[in-house]
């Protein structure tokens, strides 16, 4: 099932933090400390990790508004790569002339353990059962 619609994006709900490290070989986020690296998913320690985007949009039109989680397509809003939009941080977390997303960032939020527990559980391709939170009800379908 595929659905269409037109909408503008109204908030990035996680501007700060719209990025996770997933392991190469599953995709599912895995956990650094230190140096290990843990993938829960593959039960592998030191796995080979990469930065992808996980950005979490409130879109609306002119009747209602809805919110949608993306996992590759936040390249073609902030212009870069997860990694490259990392690297435009520097250590203290301030901005080095890196994309700028706090022009959408809401000042509502959203609860975001629902969120990484419903799109970290999903394999590409599949959509979440119907998640119910504080902020409305949701459906997630990962694309990538």
């Amino acid at each position: 099932m595929y659905s269409y619609f037109k909408a503008e994006i109204s908030a990035i709900i996680n501007p700060e933090s719209p990025c996770y490290t997933a392991c190469k070989s599953c995709q599912r986020k895995v956990f650094v400390e230190d140096i290990i690296t843990n993938c829960n998913s593959c039960n592998t320690e030191d796995a080979e990790w990469e930065i992808k985007y996980l950005m979490r949009l409130e879109v609306k039109d002119h009747i209602d508004k809805a919110y949608v989680t993306l996992f590759d397509e936040p390249r073609y809003l902030t212009g870069c790569s997860a990694e490259e939009y990392v690297d435009s941080f520097n250590e203290e977390g301030k901005d080095k002339d890196g994309p700028e997303l706090s022009m959408w960032s809401s000042s509502a939020g959203l609860d975001a353990d629902p969120f990484e527990e419903g799109t970290f559980a999903l394999k590409v391709g599949e959509i979440s059962d119907i998640m119910d939170t504080d902020s409305g009800v949701h459906i997630i379908l990962r694309i990538g």
